[in-house]
């Protein structure tokens, strides 16, 4: 989504937008193979808030990085948002477990079955539920 990625690199965290992106820069001729409620030539439009930049310890693009890895970069961040929750910085907290959510949150994971499924679910409820018990 090269529209959406173009938007999302020149906002501010805690900004919040509505985009147009058009087909151009969207799903394109061909539409998508993981969207396929999104016709092809389809211009679409996000709401969007930035809620922070993770500054990424793994050193790697999420694109790049092993379902392992992904999976663990998100537990990491939960169990950070853990302690923040111990200390009662709820919004932060709720920072880290949305940014948690977000490793798992494209294309990509939506593959999964098996044990795999189930490793990012051990991880993406208790965010969810995390995140609820912030709120």
């Amino acid at each position: 989504m090269t529209g959406l990625a173009i938007a999302v690199s020149s906002m501010k965290s805690g900004e919040r937008a509505l985009l147009h992106v058009g087909w151009e820069l969207g799903y394109g001729k061909e539409g998508s193979f993981y969207f396929p409620n999104v016709p092809p030539l389809t211009d679409i439009s996000y709401e969007v808030e930035v809620i922070g930049f993770d500054e990424t310890k793994e050193r790697k693009a999420r694109s790049d990085m092993t379902v392992e890895e992904r999976i663990g970069a998100a537990d990491r961040r939960k169990m950070d948002g853990n302690a923040l929750f111990k200390e009662e910085k709820l919004e932060e907290a709720m920072q880290l477990y949305e940014m948690a959510i977000a490793c798992m949150g494209d294309d990509f994971m939506f593959q999964l079955f098996g044990k795999y499924r189930d490793m990012e679910l051990a991880v993406e409820n208790p965010c969810h539920l995390n995140m609820a018990a912030s709120f």
